[in-house]
């Protein structure tokens, strides 16, 4: 009797240690939007700007402020959350929708995030567009499911009352791209 209550809880300690594991991996691996900029505190539920560089304070005494005072500001970015803010975004900002739909088990998707979607020149063209990803396989694949996306990666531009203006499928390298967004 003593042998089966040891046995359970080892049982039971391994399982807790598996579910954790595997909480742990899914919180530390998302896939979407390269990171190259920081995304929004998800203990809070403001928007947060990015794209905002943090200035390195060891220079300071050797070198004098550069002025600013002529130079254009950037103005502050938002990265949506979700799908419907994406939407309202796009909308409020009278832009058009950049979805880009993936899965984390595709080794295409991950090949067009790193190599194409990371270049500075898709980037700028990018910009124009309020940019979500959605993963087929994540809590928001009912749009994935409501659009009948069959293959990742697929990429489409709409607008913010859901009308389709182009779609795409399939790898793309940076210059076949460049010339399918323009």
């Amino acid at each position: 009797m003593n042998a089966l209550r040891v046995t359970m809880v080892i049982i039971i300690i391994a399982l807790f240690g598996a579910i954790f594991g595997v909480w742990q991996w899914k919180t530390n691996h998302k896939i979407g939007m390269p990171q190259v900029e920081s995304r929004w505190d998800r203990n809070d539920g403001d928007q947060k700007p990015v794209g905002i560089p943090q200035k390195s304070t060891e220079n300071l005494i050797s070198e004098p402020p550069k002025s600013t005072e002529n130079e254009p500001q950037k103005p502050e970015v938002f990265i949506p959350r979700s799908y419907k803010q994406a939407l309202d975004l796009a909308k409020s900002m009278d832009k058009s929708l950049f979805l880009y739909f993936t899965s984390e088990r595709c080794e295409y998707c991950a090949k067009m995030q790193k190599d194409t979607l990371n270049d500075p020149k898709v980037k700028e063209l990018l910009s124009q567009y309020v940019f979500y990803s959605i993963d087929v396989n994540g809590q928001e694949s009912y749009v994935a499911t409501g659009a009948q996306i069959k293959m990742v990666p697929y990429y489409l531009i709409c607008t913010g009352d859901r009308k389709v203006l182009k779609s795409g499928v399939g790898y793309k390298g940076i210059i076949s791209f460049i010339n399918w967004l323009q």
